[in-house]
């Protein structure tokens, strides 16, 4: 956990905003998930860490499961 911490940036709204509009049209059903999406976006990160299964599937979103990076590790 420790070594997951010193990678973990706070990220302010500002840095993800333009790209929430975009997010909540990728997240239709489920736009709690937006903003994660906004930040994907933004961002040009290679993936979304998660087990949520609202992420599965959507065209652009790419995701990693933590069995994923269990086995990259």
């Amino acid at each position: 956990m420790a070594i997951l911490l010193k990678r973990v940036e706070i990220i302010s709204l500002s840095e993800y905003q333009e790209k929430l509009e975009d997010a909540v049209m990728l997240m239709k059903e489920n736009i709690k998930d937006a903003p994660y999406v906004a930040c994907f976006l933004a961002l040009k990160c290679d993936g979304i860490w998660t087990n949520d299964l609202d992420f599965k599937g959507r065209s652009g979103i790419k995701v990693f499961q933590t069995r994923d990076l269990v086995e990259k590790i």
